[in-house]
């Protein structure tokens, strides 16, 4: 029988463990207030040109959310080519040596966990981070604000992209997986469209069959801080169920799924990300099956 201070000590190696997986993909205000001098780093804006003028991080570099995303066969959101975001990146100054922070915009935060996810596809994750509130929580938390445009270095560097497909599955991987039950399938948009209520642009109403919904927005505060490791684990424990099981997420078109891959990765689970999504599956037929409630 082990002893009570075995359990304890497991337990706490365990809890550090994962507390560390989150400081590998988020930073705090605090921490990028003390290195806003530091060349080393650089920090992408994600917001609207307007939005970015009335105010942003000092030193940070605007991105519109746009500018990183592709569109393919009607599918919208979908990874950028390796050349396209290649040239993005190096029009930025980054390399393979810099350290990004990514801040979220004023009015959602969602751009700044899928632009992580491009990242990660591209095998640039471990470079990168996500400042926990971006601009919104940045100013409830008094740091300074600045109006000033910010002009990038560009770099000459290549960069040294390495493809990880395999966190992006494709329609026939979800189909021939929906009952497997090592996996399981969350769906990431309002109540209201995964309950079928509302119907929106697509052909058939609900979500797929055998998902279970997560809606993002709940994963944060009002200030786009995410709430205590605890709080999300209990949210992602109470639908995955065992620990050990892969989660796919899914959403309108990949972005507000990005939110739930991002922190399921940070809890410590397997995650992959259906980056078709329901802008996909709703125009398949019958043997992509769909349920309502």
């Amino acid at each position: 029988m082990r002893s009570s201070f075995t359990i304890v000590f497991m337990f706490l190696v365990t809890f550090a463990g994962k507390a560390q997986q989150f400081e590998k993909i988020f930073v705090d205000p605090g921490w990028l207030y003390s290195r806003l001098r530091n060349d080393s780093i650089i920090i992408l804006h994600l917001d609207k040109p307007e939005n970015y003028n009335k105010g942003h991080i000092p030193g940070s570099l605007f991105l519109e959310p746009d500018n990183y995303t592709a569109t393919r066969e009607g599918l919208y959101y979908e990874m950028p080519d390796s050349s396209d975001f290649e040239e993005l990146l190096k029009k930025r100054g980054i390399d393979n040596t810099k350290k990004v922070i990514i801040s979220s915009g004023w009015e959602t935060f969602a751009h700044a966990f899928r632009l992580y996810v491009t990242f990660e596809y591209f095998g640039l994750a471990d470079q990168v981070r996500i400042l926990d509130g971006g601009i919104r929580g940045w100013q409830f938390k008094g740091f300074p604000v600045s109006k000033d445009t910010s002009i990038a270095t560009a770099t000459d560097i290549t960069l040294s992209l390495k493809l990880n497909k395999n966190m992006l599955p494709d329609k026939e991987w979800v189909r021939s997986n929906l009952t497997n039950p090592e996996i399981c399938f969350m769906d990431a948009r309002r109540d209201r469209f995964y309950s079928g209520v509302e119907k929106g642009n697509y052909r058939r109403s609900g979500h797929i069959k055998g998902a279970k919904n997560l809606t993002w927005t709940t994963l944060v505060d009002e200030n786009f801080f995410l709430l205590k490791p605890e709080s999300l684990r209990q949210m992602f424990e109470e639908i995955a169920e065992d620990p050990n099981r892969i989660l796919v997420m899914y959403c309108h078109v990949g972005l507000r799924a990005s939110v739930l891959y991002t922190v399921g990765k940070a809890l410590g689970y397997h995650v992959r990300l259906y980056d078709g999504s329901y802008n996909e599956w709703d125009g398949l037929d019958a043997t992509y099956p769909v349920e309502s409630e």
